[in-house]
């Protein structure tokens, strides 16, 4: 929560990526530490990590809502909702064997190990812009006029579904 708060507060972040990335990195920090450290010191860096990764899920969620395509905005929003909560119950039971197994300090390895890529991902600068192909049909032709993609592409009037009921006799 201090982490949405924290990232609330920032009227701007010019270098949204650069912010999650480094936010990842400090989380894949206190992630080890959380691992070793007594009881009395893990309440404090459990307060440090929510507020990390707190704003690192903000940003990347807003960054991730502004570059979507709007008329796909609500697919993306609810594949992302699925991978952050609806899968979470399902890894629990992970969790308890992974700590079993192997104990707490492998489970916040390998949690870290998923920031440290996760830190890498977002600091992976993008394509330069003549790079990057544009979406299909979008392409004019050299005489101005859309594709033929683009032309079939174009909304049709409605139809209904099944043809029309005949009058009842």
């Amino acid at each position: 929560m201090s982490g949405s708060v924290l990232a609330a507060r920032a009227d701007r972040v010019t270098h949204a990526e650069m912010v999650i990335a480094a936010s990842l990195l400090l989380a894949a920090a206190l992630l080890l530490a959380q691992g070793v450290t007594a009881r009395a010191g893990a309440i404090g860096v459990a307060a440090l990590l929510g507020a990390t990764t707190g704003a690192a899920t903000v940003l990347s969620n807003a960054r991730l809502q502004s570059e979507a395509d709007p008329r796909l905005l609500g697919r993306v929003t609810a594949v992302t909702t699925l991978g952050t909560l609806g899968l979470s119950p399902l890894l629990f039971p992970l969790v308890g064997v992974v700590a079993a197994r192997w104990g707490t300090e492998a489970f916040f390895v390998g949690c870290a190990a998923v920031c440290l890529v996760a830190a890498l991902v977002a600091a992976w600068p993008p394509p330069p812009p003549g790079r990057v192909p544009p979406p299909p049909g979008r392409v004019p032709t050299p005489s101005g006029r859309p594709t033929a993609a683009a032309a079939d592409a174009r909304p049709t009037p409605l139809r209904p579904r099944t043809p029309p009921r005949s009058p009842r006799r």
